[in-house]
């Protein structure tokens, strides 16, 4: 599954992905829902060992975030102002 190509609808608040083996980082898809309010990232969420927090005007309601057995990252980049 590539996540950037999914349709998420709009208006989705909440989201827990968990066992996807997605090959792209997801975070630069998530982080254009409008209205997302909760992520949860899970194990074997993605095959890289890198995610990254584009910029400016992401995640813009995210209230919680719960990454949860994401031993598999090494490096986490989030540039200033890609979440409030």
């Amino acid at each position: 599954m590539v996540l950037s190509k999914y349709k998420f609808p709009p208006s989705l608040t909440q989201l827990s992905l968990t066992n996807a083996e997605l090959k792209y980082d997801p975070l630069p898809a998530l982080e254009k829902l409008p209205h997302l309010r909760v992520l949860k990232l899970k194990q074997s969420l993605y095959s890289g060992r890198k995610l990254a927090c584009a910029g400016f005007g992401g995640f813009l309601q995210l209230k919680i975030l719960r990454p949860k057995s994401m031993f598999w990252v090494e490096e986490w980049t989030m540039r200033a102002g890609a979440m409030p």
